[in-house]
């Protein structure tokens, strides 16, 4: 099971970003993050996003990530219950 992980995450070229990417990200990959409510500082309990290729299990996200300066980029999340999330449109 874990090698199954490792190998769907190098096929999506996945990223764990420590701050937001400058804009343009190259041809195909996008902003994500996780499903946690989102906060200023990324890490703060439990938010993480990262950088991967397009692939059908996302959604486009408006959550304003709390007012974080996205540098135009658009962003996406895991699809997921948003009502259950807590987030913004449930």
């Amino acid at each position: 099971m874990k090698n199954d992980v490792k190998v769907s995450w190098l096929k999506n070229d996945t990223v764990y970003v420590a701050t937001i990417p400058q804009a343009p990200l190259p041809e195909g990959t996008v902003l994500v993050h996780n499903n946690v409510i989102p906060r200023r500082r990324l890490g703060a309990n439990g938010f993480r996003a990262w950088t991967q290729k397009f692939d059908g299990r996302l959604e486009i996200c408006t959550c304003k990530w709390a007012g974080v300066d996205l540098h135009g980029l658009d962003h996406y999340r895991l699809g997921g219950n948003r009502k259950t999330l807590g987030m913004p449109g449930a």
